[in-house]
């Protein structure tokens, strides 16, 4: 298995699939090799099929683990080990719809207003204003931010793609102040340690914080911000 992992991660690697993306490819396809304790290159659909059923029905694992499964298993037969994947006829499992509980503009506010520091404040005005997912703004650059222009430049989204979002005065001044505060070097939310920024779990740890102070229990996350953003500019 060590040659054809290899193998696989090179080919991931020439596909521009970001390091997480490989990462759990990679464990997804170990737990198969292991589950018929031989390498995938001697198993076909037949025990492809068994084990995506062994993983619903006994495991119970849930939908979005296992179609992460499917799509492991999908790049190794197909582009590293250059199987026909059309002819093997895997069904794929449909993905769940969730429906998000929108918060209200007065709660937007509430959480703003208990955001535990002024950084977290800028992160989740960031979020909102713009609609930058928690990866994204953590990893926002002084250089990124275009007052000239109004607009952020965002990159290596998600897909790896590039891409820009509008800039508000209220955010720019707000950006600006939490810049003339803090005075980072490269990063706009600039970690503990010299040359690092913010982790995605310190922003999530804040934005539970808010809540709690906030006492909001509908079971909203930091991403909720997002889905803010898009009902709001619909």
């Amino acid at each position: 298995m060590s040659v054809l992992r290899e193998q696989m991660i090179r080919d991931m690697n020439l596909k521009g699939l970001s390091q997480k993306t490989i990462q759990s490819y990679v464990r997804y396809i170990v737990d198969y090799a292991r589950y018929y304790k031989t390498t995938p290159e001697k198993l076909g659909p037949n025990e492809i099929k068994e084990y995506l059923s062994y993983l619903i029905s006994q495991r119970k694992l849930s939908n979005e683990y296992v179609r992460g499964c499917y799509c492991a298993m999908r790049f190794l037969y197909e582009t590293t080990l250059a199987r026909n994947w059309e002819s093997f006829k895997i069904p794929q499992l449909k993905r769940k719809r969730k429906t998000s509980e929108i918060p209200t503009d007065q709660e937007i506010q509430k959480i703003f207003d208990n955001a535990p520091q002024e950084k977290y404040r800028t992160m989740f005005t960031l979020m909102f204003a713009t609609g930058m997912r928690i990866g994204e703004a953590i990893r926002l650059q002084i250089k990124d931010i275009q007052p000239e222009r109004s607009l952020i430049q965002i990159w290596n989204g998600k897909g790896q793609k590039d891409r820009v979002t509008l800039l508000s005065p209220s955010l720019l001044k707000e950006l600006e102040e939490h810049l003339e505060k803090n005075k980072p070097i490269k990063w706009v939310f600039a970690g503990g340690k010299p040359g690092t920024h913010i982790t995605a779990r310190s922003v999530q740890r804040a934005f539970k914080n808010s809540l709690v102070k906030a006492s909001i229990t509908k079971q909203f996350t930091v991403h909720t911000l997002r889905h803010k953003f898009a009902t709001s500019v619909v």
